[in-house]
């Protein structure tokens, strides 16, 4: 399959690169020049122009440009509306012309604060214009809603204390966008939205109990990691955040394989062989 992946420089495009390259033909595209073995289209997606021929040729696209919640304070409504709305209308539009009818698009959790949030609010117009694409031009499209994975540099401790809080894997951002790439092409999704998160096993007792006491809730849930929280001084929230990935798991067929437990125990490895975690 051809697969079209926009924004390919981007963290999302450039690790769903690596997993698609051996199984798949891909044509690459962002608004900068990039090294790579497959195909490159150079497209800045604010522009109808330059994104209309992208689509060419290809069986799907992957569309995973935009501005980001961190970008709230460098970027204005005017910058968010141009690449995160703009540019969805126009990938669109280039799919319809070249009869490209399936489609994972990238949203977000923030879409749950569209009405005074920018980011959330572009996330929200863009799921809606993916909707009339579905209804009346027959589109098949898969939107996912993943939590913050954006990158957490060289500091693993920060990695860490970002997945009781706000934070995903990139990984399993990654892996998702694969499963809904196959859930698309199979049928099994027509039109859908999907959280994507981290998947932790605290039970509504242990959620009231973490405020008092998190690091006793952690050592019932993984024990033999006190040490090493001690040795880092890993800081927990006040209470960690939930994601609801019951439809995710059941309609997309797709559990998250990184939570707080995998990262104590890639910490602890960490620490024995010496590894940076700073």
């Amino acid at each position: 399959m051809k697969i079209l992946i926009t924004g390919a420089g981007g963290s999302l495009g450039s690790g769903l690169a690596e997993a698609l390259d051996v199984a798949h033909e891909l044509v690459l595209s962002d608004y900068f020049d990039m090294k790579t073995d497959s195909e490159y289209r150079r497209a800045d997606m604010r522009v109808l122009d330059e994104v209309l021929p992208l689509a060419r040729g290809c069986d799907f696209i992957v569309h995973t440009p935009a501005w980001h919640g961190m970008h709230g304070g460098q970027k204005s409504e005017a910058d968010f509306w141009q690449l995160n709305v703009d540019g969805t209308f126009n990938i669109l539009q280039s799919a319809l012309q070249h009869n490209v009818r399936r489609m994972v698009w990238i949203s977000s959790v923030s879409i749950a604060h569209w009405e005074k949030d920018k980011y959330g609010f572009t996330k929200f117009i863009g799921e809606h214009l993916c909707g009339y694409y579905h209804r009346v031009h027959n589109f098949r499209i898969c939107m996912l809603r993943p939590w913050d994975f954006t990158p957490y540099g060289s500091d693993f401790i920060r990695y860490g204390e970002r997945l009781l809080g706000g934070g995903v894997d990139r990984r399993d951002v990654i892996a998702a966008t694969v499963r809904a790439i196959e859930a698309v092409n199979e049928g099994t999704v027509q039109y859908d939205a999907f959280e994507i998160g981290k998947d932790h096993p605290f039970t509504p007792e242990e959620l009231a109990a973490f405020k008092t006491d998190p690091k006793g809730v952690i050592e019932n849930l993984w024990p033999g990691y006190g040490d090493i929280i001690d040795k880092y001084d890993i800081k927990f929230p006040e209470r960690p955040l939930v994601c609801d990935l019951k439809r995710t798991k059941e309609v997309l067929g797709y559990s998250p394989r990184y939570n707080f437990g995998s990262f104590l125990a890639e910490l602890q490895k960490r620490d024995a062989g010496g590894r940076p975690v700073r």
